[in-house]
């Protein structure tokens, strides 16, 4: 056991400010199961610690998280890139993703433009060759807006 003092994290990243540096869930587990993860922290060397103790400013954080820029499409290529499914010259993925980045939650909700998300999805499913299940990509999308809504940050876990 350490005297790790992070607090509880759901799943996301959040600054330790007793170590200056950026944890996950997992990060701070082993920051307070692992003594030797705690000590590299205290030494200033510890996993994702770009610069020295020393070099770092005291005080609140001084690095604030970026704005998040995404929205749903941004999401729901995040998600298919998982499954293993990614853009490919010509396929028009990237110009739906734009399409419901621009839209926003709200507007991906329409029935509208959740019918032309989820057929534009169908038609590239079947020049893949893959299964395309329409209740199953309609709750992938929903998936994607609600993690936009939250305003979360691409590449950080589900």
């Amino acid at each position: 056991m350490s005297e790790c003092t992070c607090p509880e994290v759901d799943g996301i990243e959040f600054w330790c400010e007793r170590h200056r540096t950026y944890k996950t869930a997992l990060l701070r587990r082993k920051c307070l199961e692992r003594g030797e993860y705690w000590i590299l922290w205290e030494k200033g060397r510890g996993p994702r610690r770009s610069k020295p103790m020393a070099t770092l400013p005291s005080g609140p954080s001084p690095h604030v998280p970026p704005k998040y820029k995404g929205g749903p499409g941004t999401e729901l290529k995040i998600l298919l890139k998982r499954l293993f499914i990614r853009a490919s010259g010509g396929c028009g993925c990237d110009g739906m993703a734009a399409n419901m980045d621009r839209w926003g939650p709200a507007g991906c909700r329409e029935p509208k433009h959740r019918a032309e998300i989820l057929d534009q999805m169908a038609k590239e499913a079947k020049k893949r060759g893959l299964i395309f299940v329409r209740p199953a990509a309609d709750a992938m999308v929903e998936f994607a807006i609600r993690k936009a809504e939250r305003g979360s940050y691409p590449g950080i876990p589900l």
